[in-house]
């Protein structure tokens, strides 16, 4: 059912979003400030066909657009309590389930000799480079979001919904600083030892691009069918 694209979308991942969508009692489109508004008609239908009988909702979190129908929805329809059998803990669920990790990491990026520098453009290079790297790899990451902060009161905050969109901008930082923390936070298609190389990879890139020392605080990755978190 998941439309074919060039967005590295293993077998695996569409088998476990077209039993998502399978279980659901309404799908909400979420975002549609990005999209326009016959791409958002293309979507809808494409929602309505291929899940038939269920209310489909195309909405704007960000912008507060179309959000009372949702509320109205769920506030007052009584749950359908599918019994739909996606397979829990079967063959294919456990393969899907293997190629999504999560990455967390907490850093703090200096510069030795206390020259400023554009903490916006360092998030954008850095986050770039992971998607440079995960294309090359043939990976993908529907959630990764960044948060910096430069100074008391001066942050920005970024995000990617997938290898082949814009970097989103919530917030953006107002002035250079000679130092950032940062916090980064991952869901991605692609296996957890691997996602934590090509994280590294892209960190180590973008330090020495921007000639700054850094210093991680707290760092995770890991895949729901994996031992422990490393």
């Amino acid at each position: 059912m998941i439309q074919k694209e060039q967005i590295n979308l293993p077998e695996e991942i569409v088998y476990l979003l077209n039993s998502q969508i399978e279980e659901a009692d309404a799908i909400v489109l979420n975002k549609i400030d990005l999209l326009s508004d016959e791409e958002t008609d293309k979507y809808v239908k494409f929602l309505e066909t291929n899940a038939p009988n269920v209310p489909v909702f195309a909405i704007s979190a960000k912008e507060h657009k179309n959000i009372a129908p949702v509320v109205d929805y769920i506030m007052n329809t009584p749950a359908k309590l599918k019994e739909v059998d996606i397979g829990y803990g079967g063959e294919e669920f456990v393969a899907a389930e293997k190629k999504l990790s999560w990455y967390n990491r907490r850093f703090f990026v200096k510069r030795e000799d206390d020259t400023k520098f554009d903490g916006n453009e360092f998030i954008d290079d850095y986050i770039n480079e992971v998607r440079k790297l995960l294309i090359d790899n043939k990976r993908n990451v529907p959630h990764l979001k960044t948060f910096a902060v430069g100074g008391e009161d001066d942050s920005g905050k970024s995000s990617l919904i997938g290898v082949d969109y814009d970097i989103l901008h919530d917030k953006k930082i107002k002035e250079e600083h000679s130092s950032y923390r940062v916090i980064v936070n991952a869901r991605a298609v692609c296996e957890s030892e691997f996602l934590a190389d090509i994280m590294e990879e892209a960190l180590d890139n973008i330090c020495k691009k921007y000639n700054v020392k850094c210093h991680t605080f707290f760092i995770e990755c890991f895949g729901m069918m994996d031992e422990g978190r490393s």
